[in-house]
């Protein structure tokens, strides 16, 4: 059942769309004097409500419903997915288009018209072409974003040294998946390849760092076929919640993994073993908060409760989504903290994310003293458009200090 907030959040989507669209229709006209001919506005209007139309019906039925025989449908939603994010794409360019506008078109001096050689007539005449094609330009761009995040999931490996790492658990192997956002935009059946590639790294642990679910309907599912994995992991499966998990049914989603048998950490840790050695994994719940102060002071407030009867010098991992609780690990001397929410920002610029300057931690890891933590990139995203930012899996073996 949808909640307000769902319907909320798609007529705010509609709205977006709409203005995006009607900003790029007064840009392009700007730019070229092609798209002031009396064809444009009726085939950039349409092209616009075909994508809304498409839009709508995803949200609606979900792409779960797609099959081999309507594959068209699915289709269709990408490429006015395309149509939606190369909009996008053209307005976060616009200071390049208008650059090269002005470029193309110097002013005139004190009100006359400056006689131009043959080269800068040609020049002009080489702009005005390459503006004419942006729109071309920009939905290249976003097609390759598009496929991109939609095609492929990296799988990265790092190993970390730590002098404390109990020597029963030398070697660990711990995979993070993070950001799945089951739904729209990451299906059962790139949850089943996403699970093979686990299977190939054959971790000892599997971590899910929240955001597992958009479309509920997939919940039950999906948890099926993640609990399929349970014969190849010796320890086990662990998850923690995101914040999408309240965004949909928090009180649904708390009840279907009470009754599976994936253990959810919320404030709270479990105990592994092997043989005298032991380790502790601790989880936290999402910080509901939008004051960047207030969210540290919470997660400070929920590590607390969920290392209440961890031994002091024991070793522990954390499990967080939102990645403010690395810093309140590393205020805990925790060795290892993972977590996601960022999707890495989705798109980096010269190795450095675009948005990095929204959180403290963007993407990867990071690290004080002989303490780490890192953000997943996340394996899906509720926006399909990724540039230099490939969603992914993390793989972790943790060594003992001096045996790597």
């Amino acid at each position: 059942m949808r909640n307000l907030a769902w319907y909320i959040f798609n007529v705010l989507s509609v709205g977006l769309i709409l203005g995006l669209n009607g900003l790029a229709c007064i840009l392009l006209a700007r730019l070229s004097d092609v798209y002031k001919r009396r064809w444009f506005l009726p085939a950039f209007w349409s092209m616009t409500v075909l994508s809304l139309v498409t839009y709508g019906a995803g949200r609606i039925i979900s792409l779960r419903m797609v099959t081999d025989q309507t594959a068209w449908l699915g289709i269709l939603v990408y490429l006015t997915i395309i149509w939606n994010v190369g909009v996008m794409v053209l307005l976060a360019l616009f200071p390049v288009w208008y650059g090269l506008y002005r470029f193309g078109n110097p002013r005139r001096r004190a009100g006359r018209q400056v006689p131009q050689p043959v080269s800068a007539v040609s020049r002009r005449q080489f702009i005005s072409g390459v503006l004419t094609a942006a729109p071309v330009l920009s939905m290249g761009l976003a097609s390759y974003g598009v496929v991109n995040a939609e095609t492929y999931i990296a799988t990265t490996r790092i190993s970390l040294p730590f002098p404390s790492l109990p020597a029963g658990f030398d070697g660990l192997k711990v995979a993070q998946i993070s950001d799945t956002h089951l739904g729209l935009f990451f299906s059962l059946k790139k949850l089943d390849r996403l699970l093979n590639m686990i299977r190939e790294e054959q971790p000892d642990l599997l971590v899910i760092t929240g955001d597992f679910v958009d479309d509920l309907a997939l919940l039950q599912p999906a948890l099926a076929k993640i609990e399929g994995l349970h014969p190849s992991l010796p320890l086990g499966i662990l998850y923690c919640l995101g914040n999408h998990e309240y965004f949909r049914d928090i009180e649904r989603v708390r009840r279907e993994f009470t009754q599976s048998s994936i253990p959810l950490l919320d404030n709270r840790h479990v105990r592994l073993q092997r043989g005298n050695d032991m380790l502790y994994v601790a989880g936290v719940d999402y910080p509901l908060t939008h004051d960047a102060f207030d969210r540290l002071n919470v997660a400070r407030r929920y590590l607390d409760t969920a290392m209440q009867g961890i031994p002091d010098q024991a070793f522990t991992l954390l499990l967080a989504h939102h990645p403010d609780f690395i810093t309140a690990g590393f205020e805990r001397n925790i060795p290892l903290s993972l977590t996601g929410h960022t999707h890495g920002g989705q798109v980096a610029l010269f190795g450095q994310a675009l948005f990095a300057f929204a959180f403290k931690y963007t993407r990867g890891l990071y690290q004080e003293k002989n303490r780490y933590g890192y953000v997943s990139t996340g394996a899906g995203h509720w926006m399909p458009f990724r540039f230099n930012c490939p969603a992914e899996m993390a793989v972790f073996t943790l060594k003992r200090a001096g045996d790597h």
